[in-house]
């Protein structure tokens, strides 16, 4: 994770950031197949898997260091559920230290809803009247 980001900073960056953005707010899931879409990318694929497993890195080390919740919990594999990059990130992170697939569920889950609530806009917009 040493290296310069790769993408932060770029359109292309920001085109998948503002989707996941726009899809918490919805309280929806996105997948992988989507987020190559807006790369440019191949749907499937080694390729394909290590730039968005670098572009939802870049997005979630953003998103951590603004102390938010990781925004790529929302992005979904065939499965429904997050790629093995989501928790190693996460481990990286320091935001998970579990090592059973319970605990990986127990982690996304919590770490799910922890992404709506702080992309909530009707609790945020509450925030700011208060």
């Amino acid at each position: 994770m040493n290296q310069p980001p790769k993408y932060a900073g770029s359109q292309v960056y920001l085109r998948v950031y503002s989707h996941l953005i726009a899809t918490a707010e919805r309280r929806e899931r996105t997948t992988y197949g989507a987020i190559a879409t807006l790369m440019g990318l191949p749907p499937s694929g080694n390729h394909m898997g290590r730039e968005i497993g670098i572009m939802l890195g870049e997005i979630s080390e953003a998103e951590h260091a603004q102390r938010r919740p990781m925004l790529s919990a929302i992005v979904v594999n065939t499965n429904g559920m997050p790629g093995p990059v989501f928790f190693v990130l996460a481990h990286e992170l320091g935001r998970y230290q579990g090592t059973t697939k319970d605990d990986e569920a127990r982690f996304w889950h919590a770490e799910e809803d922890a992404v709506y609530a702080a992309w909530d806009r009707d609790a945020e917009a509450a925030h700011h009247h208060a």
